[in-house]
């Protein structure tokens, strides 16, 4: 809820407000235009991070990043140890 773009109603941001939680949550573009067309009635842009944003969305990323890798997504070994070292072997192919 604290970054993704469907959770950014105005009942939200509140909700995390209130929790004193930082909202990364960057704007649609839809409201944008909304808030632009309204004028001063739009009110103020809602306050996001950019940093925080870009870290959550590598982070994100990185699972679908390993699903590439055939075996990672299938996960069907029968053995314990090659079904641990997969993803292991997975993020060595990613890095080189």
């Amino acid at each position: 809820m604290r970054a993704d773009k469907a959770y950014g109603s105005r009942a939200n941001r509140a909700c995390l407000r209130r929790r004193r939680i930082s909202a990364t949550i960057p704007e649609r573009a839809s409201q944008i235009c909304h808030r632009r067309n309204r004028g001063r009635a739009g009110g103020r842009p809602p306050k996001s991070c950019e940093i925080d944003h870009r870290e959550r969305h590598a982070v994100e990323c990185a699972p679908s990043r390993l699903k590439r890798n055939r075996a990672v997504a299938t996960r069907c070994d029968r053995l314990a140890v090659r079904y641990e070292a997969t993803p292991h072997i997975a993020c060595v192919d990613e890095r080189l």
